[in-house]
């Protein structure tokens, strides 16, 4: 599975946060941003430019301002030349238009759009400037028969105390880079660490790290157990492996990767299993005992020592005929391809 994303990075140098209005010193910040009497936002990307624009809602017959803020995706500064054109695009065809350029604040342009009439229309922003073509489709809007149908669409937001304005002004006068996009690989999972915590009486499904078969059940229906309690054991009858226990004379032809044969009494004969030398076990049994033989005292009889050799089995044999542990097998290796 792929997804692709855009990377922004933003500079190490950061200026204040401010509270400026998106307006000119002439036009009530309020109406700016559509707070007063409520307002539409929206923000869309085309292939050239990003657009946030703010405006309330339409109206026949009313003059609606757009205030349209424009910034390059390439490095998203501030759109400071060209046309901005709004459509309406009604379903007969007919089109209402208005177009404008850069206002007094860089990167915003303000076209002043009435509509001919009520009901549903395409609205579209349409950027001409000297780098190219930048169309933005807002898709269907509304355009309401009177104000207060408008008013009800779009009611006015209830301001938050403490809140910070982070405007568009704000951002053009922070240095951004930006890369372009890549297609990455993303994980179908991704392993995690879950705390289960339930309610009293509560249910809740826990599941194994691994698949297997429970064994060595320590809690019954209706017990209340503490965290970190053992509950039971989980067995991999799918990963197992045998340790088969050599003389230490026979392993002058042992060799890793070597291929074995194994039965088991629990199959019997009739079914052969196959494997291969993984590993070579670190030492004796006699030298990891709980008390291990001192030989020191001169009352020593030689014995001979067995070392466990890993031998990993078939998973596909497994499957079919699956072990348990602490069976009993006998492994025969082969040591003619040493």
């Amino acid at each position: 599975m792929t997804r692709s994303r855009l990377l922004v990075v933003l500079a190490a140098t950061l200026l204040p946060l401010s509270l400026a209005a998106c307006s000119g010193a002439d036009v009530p910040a309020e109406e700016a941003h559509g707070h007063g009497g409520g307002g539409i936002k929206v923000t869309d990307y085309a292939d050239l430019t990003e657009l946030f624009v703010e405006y309330r809602p339409l109206v026949m017959g009313k003059d609606r301002r757009f205030d349209a803020h424009l910034s390059w995706l390439d490095d998203y500064r501030a759109v400071t030349e060209g046309t901005l054109t709004a459509e309406l695009t009604w379903p007969d065809g007919t089109v209402d238009r208005a177009e404008a350029g850069p206002s007094d604040v860089e990167g915003i342009f303000r076209p002043l759009l009435k509509a001919s009439k009520s009901g549903k229309a395409r609205l579209r922003l349409v950027l001409d400037s000297p780098r190219g073509v930048s169309s933005h489709d807002l898709g269907e809007v509304t355009v309401w028969a009177t104000s207060e149908e408008g008013a009800e669409a779009a009611p006015a937001e209830e301001e938050i105390d403490g809140a910070i304005a982070f405007t568009k002004e704000v951002q053009w006068r922070i240095p951004f880079l930006a890369e372009a996009v890549r297609r990455e690989d993303v994980a179908l999972t991704i392993p995690v660490t879950v705390d289960v915590q339930m309610q009293p009486q509560a249910e809740a499904m826990v599941s194994a790290p691994v698949d297997g078969i429970v064994t060595n059940k320590q809690v019954q229906v209706g017990q209340r157990i503490a965290a970190g309690a053992p509950i039971m054991t989980i067995v991999p009858i799918a990963t197992a492996y045998v340790d088969a226990n050599y003389k230490e004379s026979q392993f002058k032809d042992i060799r890793m990767g070597q291929p074995v044969e194994l039965v088991s009494d629990f199959y019997g004969d009739d079914v052969v299993f196959h494997g291969k030398v993984v590993g070579i076990a670190g030492g004796t049994g006699a030298a990891f005992s709980l008390i291990p033989a001192q030989n020191a005292t001169g009352n020593w009889v030689k014995v001979v020592q067995r070392l466990p050799v890993r031998i990993a089995l078939d998973p596909k044999e497994l499957k079919a005929h699956p072990l348990r542990v602490g069976l009993s097998m006998e492994a025969t290796i082969d040591t003619r391809g040493k």
